[in-house]
């Protein structure tokens, strides 16, 4: 026995939390001693499972990569983990805080591992484990960003008729016909899937002034967590609550905006905002 323990109740050794750095063809984990290099595919999410369980592991979080990371963290919810996506920023400033300046594929997971360990002491632990969107949600998410794609896309081509040439105008003209097709299109699959699994929720949000059935299916999508947080938390997610950005002129702006000395509060989820801050208003 360590003389420094002599009359101390024993501890139990905490269980070892795990960090998953991800690209689109293979993760990298590190947990405990051990680093992993596995495919992001099926097996090697089955592989990961296998060497967590076996290790005990309590955590794991993933740096959020476009998308690459969704189906490993879905597949490590569904095997009982405590699974936390986070921002590239901020494990990046996890990183930069601890001296870390390398960046590699193995580093970046012995980070995120770090990381981890440091969310899963955390008083408020479970405001960062959160429940991965589950399937019709997901569905939904995908089918409001590709019409936010297409109206981005309609806005530019638009733009371009304005001055095209008499040689372009045609061409113009029928990307323009094609991407209103595409966009009924797209408008028609979000309004039968929100009323075949989302019609309550979608219904209620209507009855508030401005909502209308775009506002309403974007909030559906990209906020699961309506009706589970506090309404400042929601608010503050949203990208429409008043943060605080200077601490000594106490000038505020809203989560996800700029001030003028231009300092920024980095809390919202952007895609969500732009849909919901003209009914906030």
């Amino acid at each position: 026995m360590n003389v420094n323990q002599q009359g101390r109740e024993p501890v139990a050794a905490a269980r070892p939390c795990a960090g998953i750095d991800v690209s689109k063809a293979y993760l990298d984990a590190a947990w405990a001693d051990r680093v992993e290099h596995v495919a992001n595919d099926p097996e090697g999410w089955d592989a990961l499972v296998a060497m967590f369980k076996a290790d005990a592991v309590d955590l794991v979080l993933l740096e959020a990569s476009g998308g690459y990371e969704t189906a490993a963290a879905c597949a490590l919810q569904a095997a009982g983990f405590a699974v936390v996506v986070m921002n590239p920023r901020q494990a990046r400033n996890f990183a930069k805080a601890m001296g870390q300046l390398a960046k590699t594929d193995r580093v970046d997971a012995q980070v995120l591992k770090q990381f981890g360990a440091v969310i899963a002491r955390h008083p408020e632990r479970d405001r960062y484990v959160r429940a991965l969107p589950d399937a019709q949600r997901t569905h939904l998410a995908a089918l409001v960003m590709r019409r936010r794609q297409l109206t981005d896309m309609r806005t530019a081509e638009s733009n371009r008729l304005a001055q095209a040439h008499p040689a372009a105008r045609k061409s113009v003209q029928m990307i323009l016909k094609a991407l209103d097709k595409q966009l009924g299109s797209v408008d028609h699959d979000i309004d039968q899937h929100v009323r075949r699994h989302f019609k309550d929720v979608a219904t209620w949000l209507e009855t508030i002034q401005g909502v209308g059935d775009v506002t309403a299916a974007t909030m559906v999508g990209l906020l699961g967590e309506l009706g589970q947080l506090p309404r400042r938390s929601m608010a503050k997610l949203a990208g429409v609550a008043p943060i605080s950005a200077n601490l000594k002129t106490g000038r505020f702006c809203h989560s996800g905006t700029g001030v003028a000395d231009g300092t920024h509060a980095r809390f919202a989820r952007c895609r969500s905002r732009s849909a919901v801050r003209q009914p906030a208003r």
